[in-house]
């Protein structure tokens, strides 16, 4: 059916009366775009919505937050404080510890004075013993046991001016704690007996002895160096058997490097 429009208004008009042209007639007239523009602001709405609900929530997770960090503000304020006292008592710790190692150093020192203190009092008793019962101690392998002295040496105090004897020998010849004279059995040459008294007797008192007796034997003396003492290892007994040093046990020989020495182990 042919239909006579005469002009854009009665295009209208006629639209307007037949709604069945209007829906064909929207896509041509709009375009796609618009007709899903209605789409899109529902689309945007429910995503403005859950932005809304996400914001929300964020907000709340923020408040916490603010809560939390001024949680933490107080506890590190707390920590620092705790930490400054610790650090404090930490100094004083280190001070008390620093003045305590002091007198733990200062007592371990005083008790090593006093040890050498007590050990050079025995030693002293032990050598004044020696001394007072030497003679009948030795009587065994030497006659007219008697202590000598320096003035005993006159060739060696003579040396000593003349700067012929080192004086570090005549020293240590000197330091003995007991020097013996004695003659053997049958015999004229009297043997010089160089004592070191120590109450437990090791290497140490074993190679002094031997040094002084060898300084005198290198002056001309018939000479044996004697270690005297409460006690001794196997290990030092063979070590002064070897170096010729005679031992001597709580008044009893153990060793005499010369003649008879057979007879005194038995």
């Amino acid at each position: 059916m042919a239909i006579t429009l005469n002009d854009a208004w009665d295009f209208v008009r006629y639209v307007a009366e037949h709604p069945e042209l209007q829906a064909e007639l929207r896509p041509l007239i709009l375009g796609p775009e618009l007709l899903s523009l209605p789409e899109l602001v529902r689309e945007n709405s429910r995503q403005i919505a859950d932005l809304r609900e996400q914001t929300a929530a964020n907000t709340a997770a923020i408040v916490e937050l603010r809560e939390s960090v001024s949680e933490l503000r107080v506890q590190t304020a707390a920590n620092t404080a705790a930490i400054a006292e610790l650090r404090e008592q930490t100094a004083a710790n280190t001070a008390a510890i620093a003045g305590l190692t002091t007198a733990v150093e200062e007592l371990i020192l005083l008790g090593k004075q006093h040890t050498t203190m007590i050990g050079t009092l025995n030693g002293d008793v032990l050598g004044l013993k020696y001394e007072r019962h030497m003679r009948s101690y030795l009587s065994h392998v030497l006659n007219d046991v008697e202590t000598i002295y320096g003035d005993y040496f006159k060739d060696m105090r003579q040396a000593l001016r003349e700067q012929r004897l080192n004086a570090r020998n005549w020293r240590a010849v000197m330091d003995s704690d007991l020097i013996l004279r004695g003659t053997p059995d049958l015999e004229t040459e009297p043997v010089i007996v160089t004592v070191e008294a120590s109450v437990a007797i090791d290497r140490h008192d074993i190679e002094r002895s031997k040094e002084r007796a060898d300084i005198l034997k290198a002056w001309g003396y018939r000479a044996v160096g004697l270690v005297a003492g409460k006690r001794i290892d196997d290990r030092d007994t063979d070590r002064a058997r070897e170096s010729g040093v005679a031992v001597m046990i709580g008044g009893q020989l153990r060793t005499w490097p010369l003649e008879h020495e057979e007879w005194i182990l038995d």
